[in-house]
């Protein structure tokens, strides 16, 4: 009688990247949808549905919501609606120590609060790994703001 392998297996292997981290926790940075720097673009989805509806999006990031905030850097992606909301976004960070690395970040979107993924980076974020909690904030002005909370994992080289 012939017997059917496995579906899938498991191996032990060693860490494919060094066992040391460095640790970066950004606690409160703010998207700002409405602000002049923004861009944003939403087509259409298929009428019964919206499947396929999509929201680009170019919008700033800084560290505070007030007026006197500093940009940090700029959400840049795509949302796709394919059942639930998915957005692929890259951060791209424009502040002196962070300038030009990027971080790679996927997961759901909803109307209050959710996690994506971080999934890889580039400069100081190369091989990122982590999680950002996002919610979405009440704005008296009629615009869309999210907050955001940030905990990076990077692997020490060298």
């Amino acid at each position: 009688m012939a017997m059917n392998p496995p579906s899938s297996i498991v191996a032990s292997m060693a860490a494919p990247v060094p066992a040391k981290f460095t640790k970066f926790t950004f606690r409160t940075l703010y998207i700002r949808r409405t602000d002049p720097g923004s861009k944003e673009m939403s087509q259409a989805g298929r009428p019964s549905d919206q499947l396929g509806r999509r929201n680009i999006s170019d919008c700033p990031i800084y560290d505070g919501r007030g007026s006197n905030a500093s940009l940090v850097g700029r959400i840049q992606g795509i949302t796709v609606q394919i059942g639930n909301a998915h957005q692929l976004v890259t951060i791209v960070f424009e502040t002196q120590r962070l300038k030009g690395s990027t971080l790679l970040t996927n997961g759901m979107v909803t109307a209050g609060s959710d996690e994506w993924a971080i999934y890889g980076g580039t400069g100081v974020f190369a091989m990122a790994t982590g999680i950002i909690k996002r919610k979405n904030l009440a704005d008296r002005t009629g615009g869309n703001t999210d907050e955001l909370s940030m905990e990076v994992f990077c692997p020490v080289f060298g």
